[in-house]
């Protein structure tokens, strides 16, 4: 970008460069800045805050600001953040759901061993809205789903195959049971109790897939295996089961109908609050760049389209992206498929791979940074043999392997193992300590940050990862027993009568029944008695009046909770520190 700005093809104010994060774009800004101001250029670093530079939705929230005329749109939204928005969503989700889906639902996953239903509705709610797929499609995506998934699976059988399996069983219990009364294998033991317990299940409805796979799968001792052959293979048709294709294609329906239903509660939600998420910001953006009058100016503006992190792109930003890129007169794209993490946020990386298969069509070339500028030369060199063999069947070698190109200064090894002697937590965290004692006193030598020059090993270059929170207080405690200082997080803090207070406000501002919260509020932060507000409790239910107005109004009305009561409109839209500042 600066050699782009120092040749003059490219204005400050014709920049649009976004990346993932708030600070990433500061780091982008001024490493910008700084390369101008020491090639010379104090003018251009000057005017780099001309630049749009920032994360995809402040990229999309300024342009939206500008244009709010082309948009139809006041020229300021209040915008949700990602927690308000995951709390609507979830709200919205529970209001798509009658009491009736849920216990149709609840015993279709329970059946597929769908153990977390809840979080895939979540998640096709969030693959909508990042593929901007209007709720109103998802119905036929259901169908589409169903049926591609049935395809993997055989025919449907007959429907007697239920009864089928239950008179098989029941022939074969008699003879089993009267083996097992004089037989000592275990075998056979577990076999009659596993039947004994799918037959009951059976005559009371559709037993789990899973468990007709795992009946598939057991037998008696070899003796008697001619009575469960039959069972078995009954048992391991259940992929033809009728009723397993029912489940299948209603659960996927259901759910896909719950999702449609959700996303038009949240939408009707954000109309009623008149606020927009990231994602409307990017829906609107994407429909406000097919505005002539708006593409006509930004191709004028427009000199370079820069966009970081590019692996973590979901689709509507991907879309978004290549209008822009219509109207740059230059665009990058940097991106590294081995470092998307944000599948979650429904980013693909497939995208980015489509992207590179494009290129040339596009009139566009594909270069390769293979550079490593942070790591020692030996780390960098382990981390390839294990890369290019895990990307092998993605990408090519010349891809994936990094040239070194810090200098070697210390020999240190890149990767050392330890085998820690001890049989539980404490002596493997004294042997731990001692190993890190031992590091410390071998005179090892570390590059100062910044400089060539070597200095020794401290303790704060060293970190140590655990499993739990307890692991790290037992390991911390354990070093300091050896003499070396070990910093960690400290509880207690919630447990201050501080923090006790701000979570009861926060509590009571989410909901005006909690009384426990109010109670806490009063005693807080006027050390009232507690004979005095439980006898007011209960003066006030007696009057009849509702639980949650308690403390807001009349005689004993207390400042706080009144004040918390007044901003409970807004709380759906403020952050718990937000409504902390309030």
């Amino acid at each position: 970008m600066g050699e782009l700005l120092g040749s003059g093809e490219v204005r400050p104010g014709g920049v649009i460069a976004t990346t993932f994060t708030k600070k990433a774009a500061t780091e982008l800004r001024e490493r910008v800045r700084q390369h101008l101001f020491e090639s010379g250029r104090m003018g251009l670093a000057n005017a780099m805050g001309q630049a749009r530079i920032g994360t995809v939705n402040s990229v999309c929230g300024g342009l939206l600001e500008r244009f709010a005329f082309e948009a139809g749109m006041a020229t300021r939204q209040q915008v949700l953040d990602e927690a308000q928005t995951s709390q609507l969503i979830r709200e919205a989700i529970e209001a798509a759901m009658s009491g009736e889906e849920v216990v149709a639902l609840s015993g279709l996953a329970q059946r597929l061993g769908m153990e977390d239903w809840t979080a895939d509705i979540a998640a096709l709610v969030a693959q909508a809205r990042g593929n901007d797929i209007d709720p109103t499609q998802l119905i036929t995506f259901a169908h589409q789903n169903a049926d591609d998934l049935l395809a993997h699976f055989p025919a449907p059988l007959r429907e007697t195959l239920t009864q089928d399996l239950l008179t098989e069983i029941r022939r074969a219990l008699p003879s089993l049971q009267a083996a097992a009364a004089t037989s000592t294998v275990k075998k056979t033991q577990a076999y009659l109790a596993t039947l004994e317990r799918f037959e009951r299940e059976l005559r009371q409805g559709i037993p789990p897939w899973s468990q007709w796979m795992a009946l598939s799968k057991e037998t008696p001792e070899k003796g008697l295996l001619s009575l469960s052959e039959p069972i078995q293979m009954l048992a391991q048709a259940c992929d033809g089961h009728p009723q397993l294709h029912a489940d299948i294609r209603s659960y996927l329906e259901r759910m896909f109908s719950v999702s449609a239903a959700a996303l038009a509660h949240y939408r009707a939600r954000k109309l009623a609050m008149g606020v927009v998420d990231f994602t409307d910001q990017e829906h609107l953006l994407l429909k406000l760049l097919d505005e002539p009058e708006v593409a006509e100016v930004l191709r004028e503006e427009l000199d370079l389209l820069l966009v970081d992190e590019f692996q973590d792109t979901s689709p509507i930003q991907l879309a978004l992206f290549l209008k822009l890129s219509r109207l740059a007169k230059h665009t990058y794209w940097v991106g590294d498929i081995k470092q998307a993490i944000y599948g979650f946020r429904g980013s693909d990386t497939e995208l980015m791979q489509a992207i590179l298969g494009a290129l040339p069509g596009m009139g566009g070339n594909k270069r390769i940074l293979d550079g490593s500028w942070r790591s020692q030369p030996a780390l960098v060199h382990l981390v390839n043999e294990v890369f290019v063999h895990t990307f092998a069947d993605t990408l090519p070698p010349e891809e994936v392997a990094l040239v070194p190109q810090r200098p070697e200064f210390t020999g240190n090894p890149a990767l050392s193992r330890w085998w820690l002697g001890g049989k539980n937590v404490e002596e493997i965290s004294h042997a731990l300590a001692d190993g890190v004692r031992q590091l410390l006193a071998s005179g090892r030598q570390v590059p100062a940050k910044g400089s060539e020059e070597l200095r020794p090993l401290l303790a704060r270059d060293i970190a140590i990862l655990c499993r739990s929170n307890t692991a790290v207080t037992q390991v911390a405690a354990t070093l300091r027993q050896a003499g070396v200082a070990a910093a960690m997080a400290q509880p207690g803090l919630l447990s201050t009568p501080e923090a006790t207070l701000a979570l009861a406000c926060l509590r009571r501002l989410n909901d005006a029944s909690d009384t426990v919260a109010t109670a806490e509020i009063v005693s807080l932060a006027d050390s009232e008695a507690p004979d005095v507000w439980l006898a007011d409790r209960l003066a006030h239910l007696q009057r009849g009046e509702s639980r949650g107005s308690w403390r807001e109004t009349g005689e004993h009305a207390h400042p706080m909770v009144a004040g918390l009561a007044l901003l409970r409109g807004e709380h759906p839209l403020l952050t718990p520190q937000e409504a902390l500042r309030r």
